[in-house]
């Protein structure tokens, strides 16, 4: 077998198995991006009475966060809700 003919032979050996790794490297990283993102559950807190800045600071510290509340005038009708990630 000549020189340049064990050449040729060799670059497409090469060249072959470069683009045989690359097939095999791009396939996980494409399953990885086919796959849906980890869903964060959440725990809510409902708090019917208005909490002073004691018991707000208690909350977070305890990882609650306040994401609604009521307006409504009337005591009975007053409401926080928390939430944070599910322990």
């Amino acid at each position: 077998m000549s020189l340049s003919l064990r050449l040729l032979v060799l670059a497409l050996l090469v060249i072959g198995v470069g683009f045989w790794s690359g097939q095999q490297s791009a396939a996980p990283a494409q399953e990885k991006k086919d796959m849906p993102a980890a869903v964060t559950k959440w725990e809510y807190k409902v708090v019917a009475e208005t909490p002073n800045e004691r018991e707000m600071n208690k909350l977070g510290a305890d990882g609650w966060e306040l994401v609604g509340f009521t307006l409504d005038p009337a005591p009975a009708f007053r409401y926080q809700v928390f939430k944070r990630p599910k322990r």
